[in-house]
């Protein structure tokens, strides 16, 4: 599933591309995705300027001109390509068109994602947003906050951070690779950081997501940036997917357990 790096990637390329352009046609070839795309989507979106265009969690938010925001989600398999090499993809849900003859396309295999259109004053109290964390990269994220919100929750702390409400955007990889670099067990309950380990963990996931970033994000399955290449943070991995194998700091082999249904990968040695 594509994360909060390789969402911002997909928006940064989005933002350098088409802001700016205006929407001349809407295809839409599949309405049933996670929710039913608006049967009025087209009418909205045709004939608009593109004015802004920023992620919010790991939701893309195309602003236009009559103060609508086109708000798109990549699920579990989703990808935005931007004039794919090949013309017609089995999967391609949604196709725009904009005024300089550009296509940028919305497909996603599993139909977990999301195409959906929102007026830019109910955008914050809508069901999508409205129960939303801080992000991770803003000044509002910091370690006062985190043991704020974490003094009561007794769930391990890996699930916490993955949680939406606390803070957005941290999934499976980057709470996994966050929690080895500050060197916190995946198992501690989350009321039960001290204030240096707080500290420790915010920098940890903010260095994370940043690399991450940096580097295009990370490609581990479906996941491709708008020109369909992908991205290689994988290759930076420490912890994640690295089951089995010994850990580049003590040598101690690297555990996968499952939590909350999720393979969690961490180092019993580095991390307490």
């Amino acid at each position: 599933m594509p994360e909060l790096p390789e969402v911002e990637t997909v928006t940064t390329e989005l933002r350098n591309h088409i802001l700016g352009k205006r929407f001349t046609d809407v295809h839409i070839n599949r309405y049933k995705l996670r929710i039913t795309i608006p049967a009025f989507l087209s009418e909205l979106v045709n004939n608009q300027k593109i004015t802004k265009i920023q992620r919010q969690a790991k939701y893309i938010l195309i602003y236009l001109d009559n103060e609508y925001v086109l708000v798109l989600h990549l699920g579990m398999s989703g990808k935005i390509l931007i004039n794919p090499k090949e013309p017609s993809r089995k999967h391609d849900h949604v196709i725009f068109t904009l005024n300089n003859n550009h296509k940028i396309i919305f497909n996603d295999p599993r139909r977990f994602g999301l195409v959906t259109i929102i007026h830019n004053l109910d955008l914050a109290h809508s069901k999508l947003f409205a129960k939303l964390g801080p992000e991770p990269l803003s000044s509002e994220f910091n370690s006062r906050y985190l043991l704020n919100a974490i003094k009561k929750r007794v769930m391990p702390i890996k699930t916490t951070i993955m949680n939406n409400q606390v803070v957005v955007g941290v999934g499976k990889i980057y709470s996994c690779e966050s929690l080895f670099r500050s060197g916190i067990s995946p198992l501690r309950k989350a009321n039960t950081l001290t204030v240096k380990e707080a500290e420790k963990l915010v920098v940890a996931i903010q260095q994370t997501l940043q690399d991450a970033i940096t580097a295009g994000g990370s490609s581990l399955k479906d996941y491709v940036n708008t020109s369909g290449d992908a991205g290689y943070f994988q290759n930076n991995l420490r912890v994640y997917g690295k089951a089995n194998q010994l850990c580049d700091v003590c040598n101690t082999i690297i555990t996968n357990i499952r939590q909350s249904g999720r393979s969690t990968f961490y180092c019993y040695t580095c991390q307490c």
